[in-house]
């Protein structure tokens, strides 16, 4: 039987995760408030892009999709549950949550959620919507809506030979509309990023064998698991972007030349399509593997967005945790930590995946590479790209 649930007050205490070097500096600078508006903070902090050119401020015209994240209630609650869930000796142990039931629980309140869709819809932003989980309101506008509705600037760049932009003061919303944790959009500086390795195939088991793929067969050889029990009965998911056309081309070849069944494919799109195919080894790499060394699942996603930004990942990751299909996802991506912390996305992200610990999801990340480190420092010798 579930617990009484206790509203208490969200705190939003959040440190830097690593020093910022080199590419990227933080500002604190503010726009000009709208006459008669009292403002108030969010978590999205004011950016200022170094190694770059100041193209001046953003045209007026240009179009923003914005994505603002709410504040869950009752959280202490639900990091107890968590918790409780993953404890043996606890009576909620193994226990979880459906998404209507997390919603009802521990989700904005639809009252929060209506206010700040009436305030985008107000300020003359379009498509708004409020995500199923209500942690997400998204809404398309212009560069001039969202300097208005925020009270942030907006300034262009050419940075690293990408055309990006920025909001050089913090994002504030009106005192009336508590429980806005932090507006993502604002910026298209801050993305994650993949890094394949390329090695040769083998079958070798012999360890180490680094670097170097490994067929399922080889897998299931170096892992002793050919007598264990397949994923036939786990759905499983990725997060990618872009056109997915190959990489779904691939997998069913893959699937012929080792001898494996067919895993129905879902491909979730989140937000618009994108011709982009530059992360196709990715993708290959992701399914491929993920349905191989399990043998089967018995369904495998992905969650499809338009770019690699945060604010675009948030909305997959929203996407996996309110859409409850599967019970694993992987992000085979990485980012300094210090991007998120600027945006806002960090504490959002971190809402989201609370949603679907608590209905016994399981995201899993990368490791190696440069991890969380600030990749233009450089700590491991590995080099890869700054943003």
């Amino acid at each position: 039987m579930r617990r009484l649930l206790r509203s208490v007050t969200r705190g939003a205490a959040v440190s830097l995760a690593c020093t910022l070097v080199a590419a990227f500096g933080l500002a604190e600078t503010a726009g000009a408030a709208a006459t008669g508006t009292t403002w108030v903070p969010t978590a999205t902090r004011a950016v200022q892009l170094q190694s770059a050119t100041d193209l001046g401020p953003l045209a007026s015209g240009t179009e923003v999709h914005i994505t603002v994240g709410l504040a869950l209630q009752n959280e202490t609650a639900l990091q107890n549950f968590i918790a409780d869930a993953s404890n043996p000796a606890s009576p909620d142990f193994g226990d979880a949550y459906r998404p209507s039931g997390f919603t009802a629980a521990f989700g904005p309140s639809s009252a929060t959620a209506a206010a700040v869709a009436s305030y985008l819809a107000n300020e003359g932003f379009t498509n708004v919507t409020v995500s199923s989980n209500r942690i997400l309101v998204t809404a398309d506008g212009t560069a001039q809506d969202a300097e208005r509705a925020f009270d942030t600037p907006l300034e262009a760049y050419s940075q690293f030979g990408r055309s990006v932009y920025a909001n050089t003061g913090p994002a504030m919303v009106p005192s009336t509309l508590s429980g806005v944790v932090a507006v993502l959009g604002l910026t298209n500086a801050f993305r994650f990023s993949y890094d394949p390795m390329k090695a040769s195939p083998t079958t070798s088991t012999s360890l180490p064998n680094y670097p170097a793929v490994y067929s399922p067969e080889g897998f299931w050889t170096a892992y002793q698991a050919q007598n264990q029990p397949t994923g036939a009965q786990t759905s499983i998911a990725t997060f990618a972007e872009g056109d997915l056309t190959r990489p779904l081309q691939n997998l069913r070849t893959e699937e012929q030349l080792n001898h494996l069944p067919q895993v129905p494919v879902t491909v979730e799109q989140v937000g618009l399509a994108s011709p982009d195919t530059s992360g196709n080894l990715e993708w290959d790499l992701d399914s491929q593997f993920a349905t191989g060394m399990a043998q089967s699942v018995s369904h495998f996603y992905f969650y499809d967005t338009t770019s690699l930004t945060d604010a675009d990942l948030a909305r997959a990751f929203n996407a996996f945790a309110s859409q409850d299909l599967a019970k694993a996802g992987s992000a085979s991506l990485g980012e300094c930590e210090a991007f998120p912390y600027l945006d806002g996305s960090m504490l959002i992200d971190d809402e989201i995946f609370a949603e679907a610990a608590a209905q016994g999801q399981t995201v899993f990340a990368s490791s190696g590479d440069t991890g969380a480190s600030c990749a233009v420092a450089g700590t491991n010798g590995a080099r890869v790209r700054p943003w």
